[in-house]
C-alpha cells in the first residue's frame, strides 16, 4: 500500500477547541499526516494562553511558564518556536507581613522573616505530623499539615488556595496544586531552613523557559503548524450527535452540520456533556452539571520605572488582598515593556457571579493601583496605561465532590470509541503547558 493511500483512508479528527491543548493535537496529527480540523469558537486561537498587547507593552493571561519535564516536548517546542525560547532562573515569592519570603522556603530567608522561634516551631510540627496516622480520604488541608504542619501550611498554601478557589481547603482534592508542590518536601525544607542550602531546585517555581515575545509564541506556533486552513475561527458549536456507541456528526453555529470520524474535546467537560444530543443519563448530566470553574479578572498597569519587583511571581495569600499573585512580565522576557519602563499583572480569582467580575474596568483598575502601589512601593501616578480583561473558565474546581463526579462523567463518556478529552478544561482536571502538548501527541499516536 502507498503513503498516499494510508494517509487518504486516515481518520479525520475533530479538535473541539484551538486553546494550547486543541492546537497541540493538531500539531501532532499533521506531523502524522492525518486529515485534521481544529474548530475555535472566538476569533482568534490560542485560548488562555495568549499574549495581549497594549500599545509598547506585552502581557500574558496569567503568570505561564514553559517547565523542561518531558525531553520530547521540550525539543518539539523549542523547534517549533526557532529558539526563541530562554530560560528564566528567577525566584518567586510570597508576600507576609510586608516582606518577600523565598517560595519555595529555602535557606536563612525563612529565619529572617518568619523568626527562628516560629521556623522551630514548624519543624516540631512537621516532624509530629508525620507521625499521626494519616486520613482514609484526605483533603488538600489534611495533606499540606501531615507535610508541613500547620504553621507553614497555613501561611504558605492554606489560605492562599482557599482564596484561589473560593472554597476551604478541608472540601479541595489534594490533587488540586497539579504536582506544584513536587519537591517541597520535608527534607528539604529542613535542609534549606536549617543549613542554609539552596532548597527545591526541581521545584516548579524555580527554572523555566519563556518565549522572547510571551507565552502567545508557543500557542502561534502551534497555530502555525497546523495552517491557516485547518482552523476555523468564529466557529461555536451548538450540538454533538452521537448514536450512543460513537460520536457521528458536531454542529457548528446552529446550522452547520459536520461529520465525524474521530472527535477530541478540549472544550469545558461541562459544556460538551450540554451539548450532546440524545442527552446522557439524568444522573450523568446532573454530575456534569455541578463542576464549577474559577474564573479571572486580570489587570495591567504600565509603569514609567524600569522596575517594581525581582521576582517571577509574587503570591498574595492574605485574603484582605484582592489579587492572588502578581507577575512582572519584563522580568521575564526585557522586550514585553519598552527600554526604562515595566508593567504588573494581577490576577484576581472570581465566580462569574462575584462582584469582581462585575466590577467596571475604571473601578477594578483603581482599586488594583491603589493596592499595588501601597505593598510594592510605586506611586499611583507612575501608571501611564492600564488595562482590564475578563477571563472565563480559568480554573477547575477540584473539590472533592467534584473530582469524583469528574470521575464519573469521564468514564460514562468512555462509551463513545471514537472520543478524546483533553486539556485542562475538557478533561476537568489541572495540567501544565508542557502536560497539554504531551497529552495531544499521545492522543494523536493512538488515532494513528
Amino acid at each position: 500500500m502507498s503513503v498516499s493511500t494510508e494517509v487518504a483512508r486516515a481518520p479525520h479528527v475533530t479538535v473541539l477547541g484551538g486553546g494550547i491543548a486543541g492546537l497541540a493535537v493538531g500539531h501532532y496529527a499533521r506531523c502524522r499526516g492525518l486529515p485534521f480540523t481544529v474548530i475555535e469558537s472566538s476569533d482568534r486561537p490560542g485560548g488562555l494562553c495568549r499574549t495581549v498587547r497594549r500599545g509598547d507593552f506585552a502581557f500574558d493571561l496569567g503568570a505561564h511558564r514553559f517547565h523542561d519535564r518531558d525531553p520530547d516536548v521540550t525539543r518539539d517546542v523549542l523547534s517549533l518556536t526557532g529558539g526563541g525560547m530562554h530560560r528564566v532562573s528567577l525566584g518567586s515569592h510570597i508576600w507576609h507581613r510586608g516582606r518577600l519570603v523565598d517560595f519555595p522556603p529555602s535557606g536563612l530567608n525563612l529565619i529572617a522573616t518568619l523568626g527562628p522561634l516560629t521556623v522551630a516551631r514548624s519543624v516540631l510540627e512537621m516532624a509530629a505530623a508525620r507521625l499521626r496516622r494519616p486520613a482514609e480520604h484526605p483533603s488538600f488541608e489534611d495533606a499540606m499539615v501531615r507535610a508541613y504542619g500547620r504553621t507553614l501550611a497555613d501561611l504558605f498554601l492554606l489560605n492562599y488556595s482557599s482564596k484561589l478557589w473560593g472554597v476551604s481547603c478541608a472540601q479541595l482534592s489534594p490533587r488540586v496544586g497539579g504536582g506544584r508542590l513536587k519537591g517541597l518536601t520535608v527534607r528539604s525544607a529542613l535542609t534549606g531552613a536549617i543549613c542554609g542550602r539552596a532548597a527545591h531546585a526541581n521545584h516548579v517555581d524555580g527554572a523555566f523557559y519563556y518565549p522572547a515575545h510571551g507565552i502567545g509564541d508557543i500557542t502561534d506556533a502551534l497555530a502555525g503548524s497546523c495552517g491557516r486552513a485547518n482552523i476555523r475561527t468564529g466557529a461555536r458549536v451548538t450540538r454533538v450527535h452521537h448514536d450512543g456507541g460513537a460520536i457521528t456528526s458536531v454542529q457548528v453555529n446552529g446550522h452547520e452540520c459536520l461529520e465525524v470520524d474521530r472527535l477530541v474535546s478540549t472544550i469545558p467537560l461541562p459544556r460538551l456533556v450540554r451539548l450532546l444530543d440524545p442527552p446522557l443519563p439524568d444522573d450523568v448530566a446532573g454530575d456534569a452539571s455541578r463542576l464549577r470553574f474559577r474564573s479571572l479578572r486580570v489587570v495591567a498597569l504600565c509603569i514609567d520605572r524600569p522596575s517594581v519587583t525581582g521576582s517571577a511571581t509574587v503570591y498574595f495569600p492574605d485574603r484582605a488582598t484582592p489579587f492572588t499573585r502578581v507577575f512582572e512580565p519584563r522580568n521575564r522576557s526585557v522586550v514585553m515593556s519598552p527600554p526604562g519602563q515595566t508593567s504588573l499583572v494581577a490576577e484576581i480569582p472570581c465566580a462569574e457571579t462575584d462582584p469582581a467580575w462585575m466590577e467596571s474596568d475604571e473601578a477594578l483598575v483603581g482599586a488594583t493601583t491603589s493596592a499595588l502601589a501601597s505593598l510594592l512601593g510605586f506611586r499611583p501616578e507612575d501608571v501611564i496605561d492600564s488595562m482590564a480583561l475578563r477571563v472565563p473558565d480559568a480554573y477547575p474546581v477540584l473539590d472533592l465532590d467534584g473530582e469524583s463526579r469528574a470521575q464519573r462523567v469521564r468514564a460514562r463518556l468512555e462509551q463513545f470509541r471514537n472520543l478524546e478529552l483533553s486539556g485542562r478544561g475538557g478533561r476537568f482536571e489541572y495540567a501544565w503547558i508542557h502536560g497539554l502538548l504531551r497529552e495531544g501527541r499521545h492522543i494523536v499516536e493512538r488515532i494513528a
